[in-house]
């Protein structure tokens, strides 16, 4: 739920975020950001329902 209530820049990951607004502040499309995201979720979501 927190992810997806999250504020993102253009759904891509950010470095950092405006404390006040909730805007990106650097990083926007944070790329390595990213990919470390999209695995976690891939491995919480899809790779451990596997195991099961």
């Amino acid at each position: 739920k927190w992810l997806r209530n999250a504020n993102m820049d253009y759904g891509l990951l950010a470095e950092s975020f405006d404390k006040d607004s909730g805007e990106a502040k650097t990083g926007v499309g944070f790329a390595s950001g990213c990919g470390y995201l999209a695995y976690s979720l891939y491995y919480v979501l899809i790779k451990e329902g596997e195991q099961e």
